[in-house]
């Protein structure tokens, strides 16, 4: 009888020890996973502002007359007036309303923007670069691009920051299922 008890103690004792290693395994993964995912979501972000405002910079050459602006704001401004629907229906359409731009030319003149473009005027309170930014109720993340000699204007190129907390929850709620599956 003795032996039995043993045996029974030593199963609950490994069993307790082993189930715990693995809560807290499991748990160490999925916030190391959580801090990645954060880092790799925040790179790649960074890295579609940046080419969008080489896709900017490309159609929009240093002296545009003022009918191609006008076009391109033209169908620029057509995406505003699909309705929220149809856009929430569209994954490409959905995604419209989270990147923004402006556009101003060498005189300090805005000349193109998106229609839910962040209200942000040209000034030195946003430097050139990425920077995180509150306006009205919304977090962007913002990345100023200054004249360069190829193309006097200025672009600021805009993410809503719900996207990518959106996206990051997405991954993190996807690796705690498969931690717990």
């Amino acid at each position: 009888i003795r032996v039995a008890m043993f045996n029974s103690s030593i199963k609950r004792f490994l069993l307790f020890y082993l189930l715990l290693s693995i809560t807290i395994i499991s748990s160490l993964t999925a916030m190391g996973n959580y801090f990645l995912d954060r880092h790799t979501i925040q790179e790649h972000s960074d890295g579609q502002l940046i080419q969008t405002v080489y896709f900017i910079r490309a159609l929009i050459s240093s002296h545009p007359s003022e009918l191609y602006i006008k076009r391109l704001q033209s169908n620029i401004s057509y995406f505003a007036t699909i309705s929220p629907k149809k856009r929430h229906k569209s994954h490409m359409l959905a995604q419209l309303d989270n990147m923004q731009f402006t556009v101003w030319n060498e005189k300090g003149l805005e000349i193109l923007r998106t229609p839910r473009a962040p209200d942000v005027k040209l000034s030195k309170s946003i430097k050139p670069g990425f920077s995180t930014r509150d306006i009205k109720k919304n977090t962007w993340r913002i990345l100023r691009d200054d004249p360069r000699p190829s193309s006097q204007m200025t672009i600021i190129v805009a993410e809503r920051y719900d996207s990518r907390r959106q996206l990051q929850n997405q991954m993190t709620w996807g690796t705690v299922l498969m931690l717990l599956w």
